[in-house]
């Protein structure tokens, strides 16, 4: 009796142990995970120190990025805000949580895009919190002009065009200097500077368009114009450490007149 009774209680606690892993299996359980985020307002720079801070009015607030949670089969959640953010439970497995602010490809004084993708393992029946540092996803610049700049030219107008077409002029004079302005361009792009300027002497010059660097993410390049060459024949343009010639020719007034 003892072992007919062993034989049939033995499928009983086989059948009570499947029962209880069917339970809650890992595979298909959820988690969820909290948020602790931050937008980072300072970027590399190659010259003066390793880093610079972007003026406070270009960094967003960690709870105004927008945030896009996704996985292998598309978008889960999305929020206009990462301040509405709920924590929500969530399946089993791997996603991605993007964080982002302004438009890419988009370039001018105003176009700061913050970027920065986190993937995240949700474990099942746990609560994870996750350290997020947003960036600076683009590039931004600044054009200086060294005091033998100002003083030989009375009145200048330097652009500095990208490769895909955004151009911003810069004037100034002996009477209104040129003001640091940041200008955020995309990653990665060549930039060119080109030109206008009067003498002192009341001559006419133009700058020949010249490729002058390659913008790097999250960096802040210094863009400086120097008089260099005799009688001015050239000047040099310096991006951060690195300087480039360019040509400067005069420009004639009536070139059809005889």
């Amino acid at each position: 009796m003892k072992r007919i009774s062993f034989i049939m209680a033995l499928p009983l606690l086989m059948l009570a142990a499947g029962c209880a892993g069917e339970k809650e299996p890992a595979e298909t359980g959820k988690g969820t995970v909290v948020l602790d985020c931050s937008v980072a307002g300072a970027v590399d720079a190659l010259t003066r120190a390793d880093v610079r801070n972007l003026p406070a009015a270009f960094v967003p607030a960690a709870g105004d990025l927008k945030l896009v949670v996704s996985n292998a089969g598309g978008v889960v959640k999305s929020y206009g805000r990462t301040a509405d953010y709920d924590a929500p439970l969530l399946p089993y497995g791997d996603y991605k949580f993007e964080f982002s602010c302004g438009v890419p490809d988009v370039e001018g004084p105003e176009a700061a895009y913050f970027y920065y993708s986190q993937p995240i393992t949700i474990v099942a029946r746990k609560e994870i919190t996750q350290p997020v540092t947003v960036k600076l996803a683009n590039s931004v610049y600044s054009l200086t002009l060294t005091d033998w700049f100002k003083n030989y030219y009375a009145e200048y107008a330097v652009t500095i065009t990208t490769e895909s077409g955004y151009a911003k002029t810069f004037e100034g004079s002996e009477s209104e200097p040129l003001a640091e302005t940041p200008v955020f361009v995309n990653a990665g792009t060549k930039l060119y500077m080109s030109g206008r300027a009067v003498k002192t002497n009341g001559v006419e010059v133009a700058f020949q368009n010249t490729e002058i660097g390659i913008a790097a993410a999250c960096t802040w390049h210094t863009i400086k114009a120097d008089v260099s060459g005799i009688g001015g024949a050239s000047i040099t343009i310096t991006l951060d450490d690195t300087p480039t010639e360019v040509h400067v020719t005069e420009i004639e007034l009536n070139p059809d007149s005889e």
